[in-house]
């Protein structure tokens, strides 16, 4: 019986690196082309495991071509794999060593990876509006601190650009409806997610797409996926402050604590915070353990046919 065959790649927009784990892992290039990628393929074992940074589009042919042809894809995050780098004392950072890096990474520790399955042509779609809409936003409060910063000298020049940057965002959002009523089914779960106080148009755009892309088995999983879950830091007697692991998607994060601050003014919500707060907890923190509150019932009521927020269960375990 084979090995299992391991396969790192990495992925630039003209090429691609690749080296497959072995005892003398050497590294080949080839042209990031489809009938290259293809003629490629046909020389992995059937059930070969190719590992990838997602790098905007540029993996995105080897990643659909690659499941295309059988081989389990797994998306890799460029922090993680920043990490192991450094972990294995890897001397130094090209394309060959990263191929070898993430190959190795493979080898160890592909069994506790989730593996990539490309999206439909309405998780794509929605995909690029919500990335838009989120370019958008960055953009925004990046002007905004400029013209705030310097108001007399160039708050006039800016205010155009601003005011066509939030016409766009609007219409992006009007997009994301659009893109979600052309589904029933999403369009029925979004609208049973906006029960949820504080939950908005955004927000439950934002939650559908990714309920409808990823499986979680339960809110705890969607909970870590998301980074915010308290990270422990202990050592022997030591009981360090826990943090956010932060892991996933920032903009996601800000938009799951933009809807806990939303809920923060709801009054069936101030039982439930003034009860941390009286702990000792920063609002801050509170904000968090409501923001994590949130998903544990967008993810019951996503599960479950025909559930709506109670918010009579706030006070209770979900």
């Amino acid at each position: 019986m084979e090995a299992q065959q391991f396969v790192g790649i990495d992925v630039a927009k003209d090429t691609l690196a690749l080296c497959v784990w072995g005892d003398s892992p050497s590294v080949s290039e080839i042209p990031n082309k489809s009938t290259d990628i293809r003629r490629w393929l046909r020389s992995l074992a059937p059930d070969a495991k190719l590992g990838m940074e997602s790098t905007g589009n540029y993996h995105r042919l080897l990643a659909d071509l690659a499941h295309e042809s059988g081989r389990t894809v797994y998306l890799l995050k460029p922090k993680t794999l920043k990490h192991y780098r450094h972990s294995v004392h890897a001397r130094g950072k090209t394309d060959s060593i990263d191929a070898r890096v993430i190959a190795r990474y493979m080898a160890q520790e592909s069994h506790l990876l989730r593996s990539w399955t490309p999206p439909t042509p309405e998780q794509d779609r929605l995909d690029a509006v919500l990335k838009a809409r989120k370019t958008c936003g960055r953009m925004l409060g990046s002007i905004g601190q400029v013209a705030e910063a310097h108001k007399e000298m160039i708050g006039d020049v800016l205010e155009p650009i601003q005011k066509a940057i939030e016409e766009a965002m609007k219409k992006l959002e009007h997009r994301v409806d659009k893109e979600i009523d052309k589904t029933p089914e999403l369009a029925e779960k979004r609208k049973r997610l906006e029960t949820i106080a504080g939950v908005g148009s955004i927000n439950s755009g934002v939650l559908t797409h990714i309920f409808s892309r990823l499986d979680f088995k339960n809110p705890e999983a969607l909970i870590a996926y998301l980074g915010l879950d308290p990270r422990p830091m202990e050592s022997g007697k030591f009981k360090g402050r826990r943090r956010l692991s932060k892991q996933g998607s920032g903009w996601i994060r800000c938009i799951v604590h933009m809807a806990a601050m939303a809920a923060a003014k709801k009054s069936e919500w101030q039982a439930f915070m003034q009860r941390h707060l009286a702990k000792g907890l920063s609002r801050t923190a509170v904000l968090c353990i409501v923001a994590r509150k949130i998903l544990r019932i967008a993810w019951a009521i996503w599960q479950k046919p025909g559930e709506v927020y109670d918010s009579r269960r706030i006070a209770l375990p979900v």
